[in-house]
């Protein structure tokens, strides 16, 4: 094999050459982003263009507080129109939309968070009148958001596995009732958090889903990855790695080679990811329970934790590929489609594949040269040598082979994809 026989994608868009055609595995994968539509944050049009132009789906909640007031339930409030024209035109283009039941109510348990039995109860009339609404059109729901770190509070409040399995288990209840094709996913994890996922299985909280969902942000624990010095040096070395040329740089005292992915990276990830579907499996057995990815990103602010653009395209394409390599993930849904305000210091407006104003980011880019390979049926496996090299193997629906090949570095070196 010759460095003909490869193409560069467009990771950081620095070489300028299309992406190669990689395929999915024999299950069905979604991915998606995070949109705020919901609350009114974005907007209907830009949010439709946005979508539909990269062939995504979405991941949007219904806030309890403003669906059900001192006037009851009687239909969805008008803010909720464009959210709810979003959901049509998602199914129209056949990508399934995952709506979050989520957040407290001022009308029970101060507004935070749901562990009163009447609490509970109520929360499960809101379920059931959400599910019902969206009849036809939405099948995926997530029980809350983070519980874990206690979001929905001010400041935040921790909150146990045990006490979210009780809403869990009610709530399971009221969406199966309202349509028994639902797919309930629980969970919603912020972090990998085995401690927490360990007293939630041990609570019986995999009795109560379909699916399991983690957001397994990376980017508090690297630096700030660096751009690479020869970027087509970088690529020529990665190709000639694949393929052998370089020998395992990391050994045990017994002689097994072995790689430990760098802290801040897709790789570090997918390891924990990986050790809590092993766990998950041990805690369920037999259900074989697919893991969805609901949120994921890297912030691209100036300051702590931000990283360059071109870095989170890169970081955006390795991590969708790895997790299009394990058939037990059902999808990924990026952290968020736009940033959410202009404040460049700040990492909670810097999370979005498109600027707060609508441009397009590097990682928009990157998503769109993935779009054919994603939406491709087929079946991939990846791994990762001793000396850090991943590469990603797949099959087409044309029966066709491909490769992807990177370093698993902080530096920010382009995937290479090498063609069989």
């Amino acid at each position: 094999m010759t460095t003909r026989n490869c193409r560069i994608l467009s990771l950081l868009l620095l070489l300028g050459v299309g992406a190669s055609a990689l395929a999915q595995g024999p299950a069905p994968f979604q991915f998606g982003v995070s949109v705020h539509v919901g609350q009114n944050r974005n907007s209907l049009k830009d949010t439709t263009a946005a979508l539909t132009n990269a062939g995504l789906a979405f991941r949007d909640e219904v806030l309890w507080s403003h669906v059900e007031t001192r006037d009851g339930m009687k239909a969805l409030p008008p803010s909720f129109n464009d959210l709810d024209q979003l959901v049509s035109d998602a199914v129209r283009r056949h990508k399934p939309p995952i709506v979050i039941l989520d957040y407290g109510n001022s009308l029970y348990d101060g507004g935070e968070m749901i562990t009163s039995p009447e609490g509970i109860a109520a929360f499960c009339r809101y379920a059931t009148f959400v599910v019902k609404h969206f009849q036809g059109r939405v099948e995926q729901f997530e029980v809350w958001n983070e519980w874990n770190i206690g979001m929905g509070t001010h400041p935040l409040k921790p909150r146990s596995a045990e006490s979210y399995v009780k809403l869990l288990q009610a709530t399971y209840t009221a969406i199966k009732s309202a349509n028994p094709a639902a797919t309930v996913i629980g969970g919603v994890v912020n972090g990998v958090d085995q401690k927490w996922v360990d007293a939630f299985g041990r609570a019986g909280g995999f009795s109560y889903l379909d699916a399991f969902s983690v957001h397994p942000y990376e980017f508090w624990y690297g630096k700030a990855p660096a751009a690479p010095t020869n970027v087509r040096a970088a690529a020529r070395n990665a190709v000639r790695a694949a393929n052998g040329w370089f020998g395992s740089v990391v050994q045990s005292a017994n002689g097994q080679s072995s790689f430990r992915p760098l802290a801040g990276t897709p790789e570090a990830a997918f390891a924990k990811i990986d050790t809590l579907k092993a766990k998950i499996d041990q805690l369920a057995p037999g259900k074989n329970l697919r893991v969805f990815i609901t949120e994921i990103g890297w912030p691209t602010n100036e300051g702590a934790f931000g990283i360059p653009e071109g870095a989170a395209a890169a970081y955006l394409q390795r991590f969708f590929l790895l997790g299009r390599s394990r058939p037990w993930v059902a999808g990924i849904w990026w952290y968020d489609l736009f940033d959410d305000g202009d404040d460049a210091l700040n990492k909670e407006n810097r999370y979005g594949l498109l600027r707060h104003k609508g441009d397009a980011k590097p990682a928009y880019q990157a998503l769109l040269a993935l779009r054919d390979e994603l939406e491709s049926p087929g079946a991939f496996s990846s791994s990762i040598g001793a000396d850090g090299i991943v590469v990603v193997n797949g099959t087409l629906s044309n029966g066709k082979s491909v490769k992807a090949v990177w370093l698993a570095s902080n530096d920010a070196a382009p995937t290479i994809v090498v063609q069989k």
